[in-house]
């Protein structure tokens, strides 16, 4: 094998392949129901069960929820957010109002568990190179089970609301799944390119099926329409100007002026855009219509009196719908207190992205704020938990690359003239 593209360390291979295996865990797109003691593996947005469909992933981290309980019992992580969206549980179970509020709680602080379970799983150390080869073994073995599957098994195209058989349905195919091909996408050309200047069957053949991942992610956005990534994947190619200034100014400064921007953006969807949102933008399109319209009745109906917790409001109690806007869903349900600390957590994890990779960290700051502002893709269980094994796989990683750390060991010194007065001890 080609010691270039794999590392020839048996100890690194073994680490890499390890976190190859989580993250084909946490990309795999099978959702299971669990009904009277069955498993279905067909739910999907129109056929639900009983049950909620959740992700292979979503029992992997239960499982290992369990095995580190007590570590993560020394966490204050659980104690903060309960402390922080008691008041609204306390308004709902007095006023009588849905008790969905634990139904957000559990998603919100499932993101944020996951991220301290895979901080422990993924291996520390790693360099960049090794680190984004052992995503793209997860995520490029799914990619290719899933293209191979829907054009020899399913439908002869691709592609398929499926995976790997028409009995296994993608939940959400159309809004959280795509997030899957963004990450592939901007991993193998990441890898692609610490390994562009190689001429090596391996490498030649690793950089044109970034190519075509890519190509297909954009293709596969167009096909079936899912805006969000779409719009992510221009947000990727709007990132390329950062380039230019990169060596100029500091990646803190970079990342807060875009982080303000998304910000800003924000706040102008919510109380502007949703006018142009259903008059002009997209004057057909139902679903960003209905979800724009939740958003103007939170704003026109608001009660300034329950500004720390409107769940306490008549509409926040009357309340049993989502809205499919992150930030304003858990201020909804769990109140400004829990909604500061929530996103107070989620930038400084991004933050401790910019020394690993600066692009990454801006992306994902599209993917929580941007994209949060049409779907809520930290609080949904499959690309929750894909985007925090990501973050705690940064977080692990060595910011010095590989390259860099042989580049940068210390010279040999010369064997002292015995001649000289100033030999170092």
């Amino acid at each position: 094998m080609n010691p270039s593209l794999f590392p020839d360390d048996k100890k690194n291979r073994f680490l890499i392949l390890y976190s190859g295996l989580i993250y084909f865990i946490v990309g795999l797109p099978i959702f299971l129901s669990l009904v009277d003691g069955q498993i279905y593996t067909d739910a999907h947005e129109w056929k639900r069960y009983q049950m909620p469909a959740l992700p292979v992933s979503q029992y992997f981290l239960l499982m290992m929820f369990v095995v580190l309980l007590k570590v993560l019992l020394k966490k204050k992580t659980i104690v903060y957010g309960v402390l922080f969206s008691l008041p609204s549980v306390m308004l709902v179970w007095i006023g009588g109002g849905s008790f969905r509020v634990l139904v957000i709680f559990v998603q919100a602080i499932n993101f944020i568990i996951a991220i301290e379970i895979f901080r422990i799983l993924i291996p520390k150390g790693l360099s960049k190179e090794s680190f984004y080869l052992s995503i793209l073994i997860g995520f490029m073995t799914i990619f290719i089970l899933k293209v191979s599957f829907d054009f020899y098994v399913i439908e002869g195209k691709f592609p398929s609301r499926a995976f790997i058989s028409k009995a296994i349905r993608i939940y959400n195919n159309a809004d959280y799944f795509p997030l899957f091909y963004l990450f592939t996408a901007f991993f193998s050309l990441k890898y692609a390119l610490f390994y562009l200047r190689k001429i090596s069957l391996l490498s030649m053949s690793l950089l044109c099926l970034s190519l075509i991942v890519c190509v297909l992610t954009y293709w596969f956005t167009n096909l079936i329409d899912a805006r969000v990534v779409e719009e992510l994947f221009h947000v990727m190619l709007i990132l390329i100007p950062f380039n230019l200034i990169q060596g100029q100014w500091k990646k803190e400064a970079i990342f807060h002026i875009y982080l303000a921007a998304c910000l800003s953006f924000v706040l102008f969807w919510i109380f502007v855009n949703y006018q142009l949102v259903l008059e002009y933008i997209f004057p057909n399109d139902n679903s960003l219509a209905a979800r724009t319209r939740k958003i103007i009745r939170f704003v026109t109906d608001f009660d300034p009196k329950w500004f720390l917790y409107p769940i306490g409001s008549d509409l926040g109690l009357n309340s049993i719908t989502e809205m499919h806007h992150e930030p304003l869903q858990i201020y909804q349900w769990l109140g400004l207190p829990f909604l500061i600390w929530f996103y107070y957590l989620i930038i400084g994890q991004i933050r401790k992205i910019l020394e690993r990779d600066l692009y990454f960290a801006l992306i994902l700051t599209s993917v929580v704020f941007l994209g949060g502002n049409i779907q809520v893709n930290l609080l949904q269980s499959y690309s929750g938990i894909l985007i925090a094994a990501l973050i705690a796989g940064f977080q692990n990683v060595n910011p010095i690359s590989s390259k860099n750390r042989q580049t940068s060991s210390p010279p040999i010194q010369p064997e002292p003239d015995p001649k000289s007065n100033f030999e170092r001890v």
